[in-house]
């Protein structure tokens, strides 16, 4: 709690990495894990820790199901399709890649600390509202 409370939110993503990559033993690359990386595994399960402790935003959670006639339906998304949409950009059906986090090793799909902070500030996760950003004096307003 004192965590949440006390500290800046870079502090507590680096704090989760760390934990993530004690915990994290599929490293292939380096036994050791001297590289700093973590896998996607593990970027999914904390992922799934934040949504099961509500510390994503409602809005980011909410994605299409696959059921779009007579009406489309909606649904909460599981830790790993939020994951994947952060990655591909892929949002029903219509692929854009702004906010999106790409991969910076494509061949191993391990996760730097730097990506884990970006990944949880797409909208996609927006782990305490981060994603959320004050928009400049003259910006357009759509509600």
């Amino acid at each position: 709690l004192t965590l949440a409370l006390n500290s800046t939110v870079r502090d507590r993503v680096s704090i989760l990495y760390q934990i993530m990559k004690q915990q994290d033993n599929t490293n292939d690359i380096d036994s050791s894990n001297s590289k700093g990386v973590v896998s996607e595994k593990m970027i999914i399960q904390m992922i799934d820790h934040l949504q099961k402790t509500c510390q994503l935003v409602p809005d980011s959670q909410i994605i299409e199901s696959n059921v779009s006639y007579p009406v489309q339906e909606y649904k909460i998304g599981t830790a790993k399709e939020l994951y994947f949409k952060a990655r591909n950009g892929d949002d029903g059906g219509k692929k854009s890649k702004e906010g999106t986090v790409p991969y910076k090793d494509e061949e191993h799909k391990m996760v730097e600390e730097d990506e884990f902070y970006a990944l949880l500030r797409t909208r996609w996760i927006c782990a305490w509202g981060e994603c959320y950003v004050k928009k400049k004096r003259g910006a357009s307003d759509e509600t």
